[in-house]
């Protein structure tokens, strides 16, 4: 397989690159070198368009990525927290190419606000398909009955968790279940059983809340469904602001196979958030597999130091699909990186969530991460807060 093309005009060919993800993860040294290429000319598209971070990244004296050396880690990161700012403009492309801003649902807070353009977009739309086709190995059009719970695209408006929601059975035959804002158990049940009845598998889409609201339904009815063979109940989103009914992943898997008669290996869950162009999802090893545009590097709390394969700590998120702003991004969501092998057969790294940092601990960590000198003996730059904690005009609004 050859490297995807490069040029001046365009980030890469991923269209390419996406409908070829199978070949990516059966050799390890490919996906290394399509991961490092992408992100470098990723970072180089931002260096020359985006005047702000081109000095933000030049403050810190790190040299010309296309220099010998360069390391994905070093690329200089830009905290989720940075787009709930509405004095900052984070944008690389010109507001005439932005076509959406899309916001996060505010349940801790401020809203963040991430730009989009149409490329951006259909690569993000392309992360999905993609990852369904080779991670579930679902036909691009195939004969799965997609239930959504959440609201129909029209709906979604600008809000990022129901629009990932509405867009990622796109390809297939959906029926949503929100409506003006209500979620119909009932009808989202009703659904699952005629599908069953026409021997139809079933894709059901949904927060793992709504999705362990239909269950419950189900059980206080004495009931369960037995899905066609094939059918997936895929969970996306998190728990939002119904941390309360939150439940470890093992107890919602089981509660999730009893209800709708499935084998565990049909559970899955993904991953994503509104400054992330890519979703995660799941293989059948219930492993997150990183995408080869994308990178995660796991990094500690106290230091900023990369740490290694299953060790704790913040999640930074690499990802070359967005043209219209950097998308080096330090979450604020604890958890581990593994490299190697999959159980499932892929090569490239896997990436495992463990919570979100809550709003005080984020705070507190940014604080403590912008305190730190050379005196710390940490052979790892501060870069990541300095400039947006000491002295947040450095980036100031374009």
């Amino acid at each position: 397989m050859q490297m995807p093309m490069f040029n001046k005009n365009c980030l890469s060919d991923l269209s390419y690159l996406m409908l070829n993800l199978d070949e990516v993860f059966k050799d390890a040294s490919l996906y290394q070198e399509i991961q490092r290429t992408i992100l470098k000319d990723s970072l180089l598209f931002h260096l020359s368009r985006n005047e702000a971070y081109n000095d933000y990244y030049h403050s810190f004296g790190l040299k010309d990525p296309r220099d010998d050396g360069f390391s994905v880690s070093t690329i200089p990161l830009l905290p989720s927290s940075l787009f709930k700012r509405p004095d900052l403009n984070l944008a690389t492309l010109s507001c005439e190419k932005i076509i959406k801003q899309c916001n996060s649902s505010g349940t801790r807070g401020s809203l963040s606000s991430v730009p989009r353009d149409e490329d951006t977009l259909t690569n993000f739309l392309g992360s999905i398909t993609s990852t369904l086709s080779c991670l579930l190995e679902l036909e691009r059009c195939g004969n799965h009955k997609a239930l959504i719970l959440g609201p129909p695209p029209e709906e979604a408006g600008d809000l990022w968790f129901s629009y990932v929601l509405s867009t990622m059975a796109l390809s297939f035959n959906a029926e949503y279940f929100e409506h003006d804002g209500v979620f119909n158990v009932a009808d989202a049940v009703a659904a699952v059983q005629a599908a069953v009845e026409r021997k139809a598998a079933v894709l059901i889409i949904g927060p793992p809340f709504r999705i362990l609201e239909m269950c419950d339904y189900l059980s206080e009815l004495r009931r369960s469904i037995c899905l066609e063979e094939s059918s997936y109940v895929i969970s996306a989103g998190g728990w939002k602001n119904k941390e309360n009914r939150a439940v470890p992943r093992d107890t919602f898997s089981k509660v999730v196979e009893l209800t709708f008669g499935l084998d565990g290996r049909f559970v899955r869950d993904s991953y994503n958030m509104v400054e992330f162009n890519t979703v995660l999802n799941e293989c059948a090893s219930h492993e997150k597999h990183v995408l080869p545009w994308v990178d995660v590097v796991v990094r500690d709390p106290k230091t900023n130091e990369a740490l290694p394969d299953g060790q704790v700590g913040i999640l930074s998120l690499y990802d070359g699909s967005a043209l219209s702003y950097p998308c080096f991004i330090l979450s604020e969501d604890y958890g581990v990186a593994e490299s190697g092998r999959c159980g499932c057969g892929r090569h490239g790294k896997r990436v495992r969530v463990i919570r979100r940092m809550e709003g005080m601990e984020a705070r507190g960590c940014a604080l403590k991460m912008a305190a730190i000198t050379d005196e710390t003996n940490s052979n790892v730059s501060n870069r990541f807060f300095k400039s947006f904690y000491r002295c947040p005009e450095l980036y100031a609004s374009r």
